[in-house]
């Protein structure tokens, strides 16, 4: 692999966990009562 593909393969993982956090972080704001 070239090393500008680890580096956008790293950010593509980065913005999945940064966007599955902060949907967690929404559902708890939507639904406190967890």
């Amino acid at each position: 692999m070239h090393f500008t593909q680890v580096i956008s393969s790293q950010v593509n993982k980065n913005k999945t966990t940064v966007n599955v956090k902060i949907r967690r972080r929404l559902l708890l704001l939507l639904y406190p009562s967890y």
